[in-house]
């Protein structure tokens, strides 16, 4: 199976439907969620991570079908003054999986984050969903702590403006 992985054009139809059509289908699927986005997240989606100057989006392309996407955006590192990158969103489609089409993104993810001269690469994953977990482990990725005395880093995060419905 021939699959292609390509940074993703925002201006591009096929691509923009391609990244709404890939995230929706990622959340109908995630643990926790299990439902469609909203109609209104999904408009404002592509207009949204286009005025970002930080998106950086990979598609997987297998026989002119997208197939899995990640969805990265650029930070930076205060203790190393340098950026990284944030996946975001991972996803592959389901009838896809196992043909080690995960692989090939995180592999271009790594590339695309050493082409912009990142210091790290991180993401957050449930700690249920063991093959995502596989696959980052497959790649190098772990938990993460400054010292083994202080334990782990834990993702946090605070809600600032109610959803979109």
């Amino acid at each position: 199976m021939k699959i292609m992985i390509q940074d993703a054009n925002l201006d591009d139809e096929a691509h923009q439907q391609a990244i709404v059509s890939l995230l929706n289908t990622y959340a109908i699927d995630l643990r926790g969620y299990k439902r469609e986005l909203p109609a209104a997240v999904l408009k404002d989606l592509i207009p949204e991570m286009k005025k970002l100057h930080t998106t950086v989006i990979l598609l997987a392309n297998c026989k002119e079908i997208f197939v899995g996407m990640a969805i990265c955006f650029l930070g930076f590192s205060t203790f190393y003054a340098r950026s990284l990158l944030n996946i975001h969103d991972f996803t592959v489609l389901k009838e896809y999986r196992g043909k080690g089409i995960g692989m090939k993104i995180m592999k271009a993810v790594e590339r695309k984050a050493r082409y912009l001269d990142c210091y790290k690469i991180t993401l957050e994953v449930q700690e249920k969903n063991i093959n995502a977990i596989r696959i980052y482990e497959k790649c190098g990725f772990n938990t993460f702590g400054y010292y083994e005395t202080e334990g782990s880093v834990l993702f946090y995060s605070k809600v600032l403006v109610d959803k979109k419905e």
